[in-house]
């Protein structure tokens, strides 16, 4: 079977009705594997009326931030290549909050760009990071026959902890991706 991300046929139609079945006002897509005119043209047939994309580079990466301005102001302060920072503010609230969504390269080297790019946004508070980290903090969020890298999972500790961040844990099943296609 042949994955087209978010190219594929009823992509839009999955993405509306999840947006709609669970009243989402922000969407965060991540390794959307497409970029420029043909992102565009998804985007338009989405039900979110603003959004921001950091493109795919060939097959690997892509972020789309998406949200309903009725409901939310969304400033972009800082993007890259693995992350789009943000400040948010509720419609009706005096309070913003930070709001950094990641999509870290499965590259070790790329992460440690990353980061250290997070620690330059350190004095941020409240702040939220959310997204797909490309490595765990312990041994049991790894599966497959190559065990974990500590080196990378030690690293990833430390800037959580440079970060002041706390891992709030998550719901539904551990692993989101076997490692197969098809």
């Amino acid at each position: 079977m042949e994955h087209k991300g978010a190219a594929a046929k009823g992509f839009p139609n999955l993405i509306k009705d999840i947006a709609q079945r669970y009243s989402l006002s922000c969407l965060a897509l991540f390794e959307t594997r497409v970029s420029g005119a043909i992102a565009d043209q998804i985007l338009r047939k989405l039900r979110f009326f603003s959004s921001y994309v950091v493109h795919d580079e060939g097959f690997s990466g892509g972020i789309w931030l998406l949200w309903d301005p009725s409901l939310m102001h969304v400033d972009i302060l800082k993007t890259h290549r693995q992350f789009i920072h943000t400040q948010i503010t509720l419609i009706g609230s005096t309070s913003p909050f930070f709001a950094t969504f990641i999509y870290a390269s499965p590259n070790s080297s790329l992460r440690r760009m990353l980061w250290d790019e997070l620690r330059s946004l350190t004095n941020l508070a409240p702040w939220i990071t959310l997204g797909d980290f490309n490595v765990g903090r312990l041994a049991s969020e790894k599966r497959g026959v190559a065990g974990p890298n500590l080196l990378s999972m030690s690293q990833f500790h430390n800037c959580l902890q440079s970060c002041n961040l706390t891992d709030m844990g998550f719901s539904g099943p551990p692993f989101t991706w076997e490692g197969r296609w098809g």
